[in-house]
């Protein structure tokens, strides 16, 4: 997680795509990436659904929402594998 030049909120940027089961890894809630709990650098699992989607040629935006904040995170995606999964990724869908 990298913080972007943006005001009011903390941007993730995604480059990969991982199934991580439940498990494996505590998921974060994005509470406390906005408030600045979470390290630049640490990576981080969010679950959520996804609010916004814009998809464009050479990077991707999703907003995602988990409930524990008014305000969600928007993550951004890079490379052609993740711009075709985002593409087939629609509002309200679980991620």
């Amino acid at each position: 997680v990298r913080r972007l030049q943006r005001k009011e909120i903390v941007y993730a940027v995604t480059t990969k795509v991982q199934t991580i089961s439940s498990s494996e890894e505590a998921r974060i809630r994005i509470k406390s990436i906005v408030q600045g709990d979470i390290d630049i650098g640490e990576e981080v699992m969010i679950k959520g659904w996804a609010k916004t989607v814009r998809a464009q040629k050479s990077l991707g935006f999703m907003e995602v929402h988990d409930g524990s904040s008014f305000s969600g995170l928007q993550c951004v995606f890079e490379g052609e594998e993740l711009l075709s999964t985002l593409k087939n990724t629609s509002t309200g869908t679980a991620v």
